[in-house]
């Protein structure tokens, strides 16, 4: 009686796990991962700041950086956005790994491709703030140009 008994609950589990439902449901998220693009408008330029839930001081110093040559110099555009994106988060790990972002990045993103300045960021933001400004003034301009 208790191998009957068992058995019955085992089939029954074993039934219930493997409802049709559960497969298509898989099947449709994984799906809307995979398919999704990043979609940028015409004349559009994200500049993407990417980092985790607690960026180090030169993590905060590169963002700040990239914020303000933003703020000064595309204030007046409708076409240049400045978006801080922390990967952590779960609306956000798509957009991350479309760019195969792990870290602290900076990105420049316009309708016809993208460009990684985060090597750049980190050699100037700190030490030769302006040069870096200068070079992410000219890479916005670039990619604004591009887009046209």
């Amino acid at each position: 009686m208790k191998n009957y008994l068992l058995i019955s609950i085992m089939t029954l589990v074993v039934f219930a796990a493997c409802k049709p439902g559960h497969k298509k449901e898989a099947q449709r998220k994984a799906a809307m991962e995979t398919d999704t693009v990043i979609s940028i408008p015409a004349h559009t330029v994200n500049v993407y700041y990417f980092h985790g839930d607690k960026p180090c001081t030169t993590c905060q110093t590169v963002g700040n950086a990239t914020k303000e040559t933003v703020m000064k110099y595309f204030a007046d555009s409708v076409n240049v956005h400045f978006i801080d994106v922390n990967i952590n988060r779960r609306p956000n790990r798509k957009l991350a790994r479309y760019y195969h972002i792990t870290n602290t990045s900076i990105v420049i993103a316009g309708r016809e491709g993208y460009d990684n300045l985060t090597k750049e960021a980190f050699d100037y933001a700190v030490k030769e703030p302006e040069k870096f400004q200068g070079l992410l003034k000219e890479t916005i301009m670039q990619r604004e140009e591009y887009n046209r």
